[in-house]
């Protein structure tokens, strides 16, 4: 928006209309390590990268070395911003030495800021810790007419202005002077830093801005190397990228079993006690994307990316090749080390920045069980709309907390598998002292798939699925399962015996019966002859006979007495 100045961050931006009012003053308060210094050092910082808008950051409680060497640890580049005269710092506080004649004001600060504003074509300007100056002022009402003329001083200027004030854990200002800081600001952003459930947990809220609409949501962020980072709210909306196109599970029969395999940008759900090959049909997945070229995220939880890739090669999967070439990324992370919204900010942000075709989140029920949580949604969902909105297909596995029977399932700690597109379970089936693997879909939106208990075999060639047996009531797998197929092949066997016995018998009485069925019909043959001479021998007979009585007849017609008498 053309009166809205981009924070440097998208969430905040939405949260506040577009960014921080232009030709404004926006005030960002917060208690101590809340991240005031750093928001603002984005905002001025994105200006000068990416708007083409220099900045000027005013400090009162620290040097310019200070801020040069935290903004270091924040992989930001300082020195180039200031050498190329896109930024530059200004200390304002005054030294223990100093000592205040008569009455004390902004003039000459805001003359010699704005001297180095028309140097550099400044737009936008921060003052750090605006209340430390306040607290030089003889009195509130001091305060107030110094604020004032700042106001005027930024309005006539068209500067897009920052303050950053303090605040105590309960929420009010460190000093009455700097209490009016909220009334005055044309938008104040909060930040505070609080511990839920033991974690620190660091949440941003927009709570006043006029003359724009804007969100109130308290919002987790944290700090990282590319600054503050918000975790994505998601929107009220449900809005989702929607492919009917599939892409494999890495598992040919479980493609089947599915009708084709997982629906591209779908969130699917594989849960199960420990030991049932959740990690193994993950992995199987994004070993199938990387082959196709597509690139792949794996967020896994208190196991490094190392063993996983030793564990894949047991079971005939080559990661290591495609970490080579970058179509496979690691984040692994420690589920104790950091609360449930860090993680969660964490994740996204890899995802926005890896952008993959798939991820897996291995286990999910790890970041459930972390402590902090401050948001209403859970963090299951949270993932799942942010992956489904970026078209990413999504696949977690989730520990289960007890071990339910084949073709039975029960619900998981994350509490996702109702919005889940695909879930997957898998069991152990415990028989005649064995146990074996079981995998069932519980429910698969939009595909037509089966509703079968299959058996999951893992050898040094991969993962297949092989077919149960039911005997009796009952399902059989494992080595019940090969001794079934043992006896079936035996019975085969047996039964393919016993038809060459009887085809072999059958065919040499055919044979037998051929060569009778020869001689007969030579028998016929000759009686045919026999009989063929024999009418022929009548019919020379009947033909003498017929010749013998024509003679006779004419021998009597000239027979001259005959005719005389």
């Amino acid at each position: 928006m053309a009166n809205k100045a981009p924070t440097g961050s998208t969430i905040l931006d939405d949260m506040a209309g577009g960014g921080f009012p232009r030709g404004r003053i926006t005030l960002i308060d917060g208690e101590p390590g809340s991240g005031k210094t750093i928001l603002s050092l984005q905002f001025l910082l994105h200006g000068a990268e990416r708007d083409d808008e220099p900045g000027i950051l005013v400090c009162f409680e620290e040097t310019a070395e200070e801020i040069a060497a935290d903004a270091a640890a924040l992989d930001w580049d300082i020195a180039a911003l200031r050498a190329d005269g896109r930024f530059d710092i200004i200390e304002g506080g005054l030294g223990p030495d100093v000592a205040i004649e008569g009455r004390f004001d902004l003039q000459g600060l805001l003359a010699a800021l704005g001297a180095r504003a028309d140097a550099m074509g400044a737009t936008r300007v921060a003052f750090d810790s605006i209340d430390v100056l306040l607290d030089l002022l003889d009195d509130e009402q001091a305060a107030r007419r110094e604020l004032y003329r700042l106001k005027q001083w930024v309005r006539e200027r068209g500067m897009t202005c920052v303050l950053t004030g303090k605040i105590e854990e309960t929420g009010a200002s460190v000093s009455s002077r700097s209490s009016f800081l909220n009334y005055f600001s044309d938008a104040c952003i909060e930040l505070r830093r609080r511990h839920v459930d033991q974690v620190a947990v660091r949440t941003i809220c927009v709570t006043k801005l006029r003359g724009s609409t804007s969100s109130s949501s308290l919002l987790p962020f944290i700090i990282g190397p590319r600054g503050i980072t918000i975790a994505d709210p998601g929107s009220a909306e449900v809005r989702h990228k929607v492919s009917t196109e599939r892409v494999s599970s890495g598992v040919a029969r479980l493609d089947q079993f599915l009708g084709g395999g997982y629906l591209r940008g779908s969130a699917i759900l594989v849960s199960g006690v420990p030991g049932t090959a959740k990690t193994s049909l993950a992995v199987s997945f994004l070993e199938a994307t990387c082959r196709r070229g597509g690139k792949s995220l794996l967020v896994s939880f208190d196991e490094a990316g190392e063993q996983i890739v030793r564990n894949a090669a047991s079971i005939g999967l080559e990661l290591q090749s495609q970490v080579d070439e970058g179509l496979l990324r690691f984040l692994s992370l420690r589920s104790g080390a950091a609360g449930i919204e860090d993680h969660i900010v964490n994740i996204m942000a890899e995802m926005d920045r890896l952008q993959p075709d798939c991820m897996v989140i291995d286990p999910l029920s790890a970041i459930h069980k972390a402590p902090g949580q401050v948001h209403a949604i859970t963090p299951g969902q949270r993932l799942m709309d942010h992956a489904k909105r970026e078209g990413i297909t999504l696949l977690m596995t989730s520990l289960t907390e007890k071990e339910a029977q084949p073709g039975s399932y029960i619900d998981t700690a994350s509490n996702v598998s109702t919005i889940a597109d695909t879930w997957l379970h898998l069991t152990f089936a415990v028989n005649a002292g064995e146990r074996n693997r079981a995998i069932s879909i519980v429910k698969s939106r939009g595909t037509s798939h089966s509703h079968q208990v299959r058996e999951l075999v893992i050898s040094d060639q991969g993962i297949d699925l092989v077919d149960v047996y039911a005997l009796g009531g009952e399902v059989l797998m494992g080595t019940a399962r090969k001794e079934r197929e043992f006896e079936m092949e035996r019975d085969e066997r047996i039964a393919e015996r016993d038809f060459d016995r009887r085809r072999k018998t059958l065919l040499e009485e055919r044979k037998a019966m051929a060569a009778e069925l020869d001689r007969l019909k030579g028998q016929v043959e000759l009686r045919d002859q026999t009989i063929e001479e024999l009418e022929e021998a009548e019919d020379e007979r009947q033909r003498m006979r017929s010749e013998r009585r024509r003679r006779i007849s004419l021998s009597r017609r000239s027979d001259p007495e005959s005719e005389s008498r």
